[in-house]
């Protein structure tokens, strides 16, 4: 079991990335960082140079990307332009290829939340269309895509675990896959058994406090073992990703390390 950290939630002003962490992120002992695509897509080419030296710099790699389209590139709606969307993709792909990323988080609200009265099915085939595309840019680099199901506060499509499984069935591609989040699966009230029902589908997974989005902590009073030893029982041996908000990083990233290291244990039981 590997743990790493997203760093998009780590934001500044003049900093989009949250690269300003990375290495304290190292320095914590995190082992991999997770990238948003979208943000890095905001970058010069100059810019994003500079970031794979500084990558290359902490002794991390980024083996994990989040945040694929920007809420500039729809993916649902009437307005949809494939154009736009596949000369996104060539750039995006490419660069996470830079990076040496195998796997992409593609959760991306603003992108594909469906405007209001366009009919929910033509946007779910919309979704498996898009899904089908980004195929075509990632099987031939070997890169997998995660299907982030997003809470009812931040999306309008795909909420559920259970949905999110069904969309990358539906894609019918190998590179696309799922991703649970417990931030999501608890907002939604969502039995841990859909990790059982996927399975090997489940191929990275995020983590935080469902209270504030917060870095997780034995102390918050979140119960994160079921969903721990849910991953246990399929044999997962994938990415663990904290991805959170705080005010003080130093304290709650080392803090969030500690536990999930401790707890992790659980899935490396085989849920037991």
């Amino acid at each position: 079991m590997r743990i790493g950290c997203c760093t998009n939630m780590l934001a500044r002003e003049g900093d989009s990335v949250g690269q300003w962490a990375i290495e304290d992120i190292a320095d914590f002992g995190y082992e991999y960082l997770d990238l948003p695509v979208a943000q890095m897509m905001e970058l010069d080419d100059g810019e994003f140079g500079k970031l794979k030296q500084r990558i290359q710099a902490s002794g991390l790699e980024c083996e994990a990307c989040n945040n694929l389209f920007p809420a500039s590139i729809k993916i649902t709606g009437p307005s949809v332009d494939l154009s736009a969307v596949r000369n996104y993709l060539d750039t995006a792909i490419r660069r996470v290829e830079e990076l040496g990323a195998k796997l992409i988080c593609f959760g991306s609200s603003g992108a594909r939340n469906i405007p209001a009265g366009f009919p929910v099915s033509a946007a779910w085939e919309q979704m498996v269309s898009i899904c089908r595309i980004i195929d075509e840019y990632v099987s031939p680099g070997n890169i997998t895509i995660v299907i982030e199901p997003l809470n009812r506060g931040e999306s309008n499509i795909v909420n559920s675990a259970a949905e999110g499984y069904e969309l990358s069935r539906a894609a019918d591609r190998k590179s696309i896959q799922l991703l649970v989040d417990y931030y999501h699966l608890a907002l939604e009230n969502e039995s841990v058994d859909i990790i059982l029902k996927a399975g090997k589908s489940v191929r990275h997974c995020h983590i935080s406090n469902p209270d504030g989005r917060s870095f997780p902590s034995g102390k918050d009073g979140a119960v994160y073992d079921d969903f721990l030893r849910a991953l246990g029982k399929i044999g997962y041996t994938g990415r663990l990703s904290a991805e959170a908000f705080t005010s003080d990083f130093t304290r709650d990233g080392r803090e969030a390390l500690r536990f999930l290291k401790e707890r992790t244990s659980l899935i490396e039981a085989g849920g037991a």
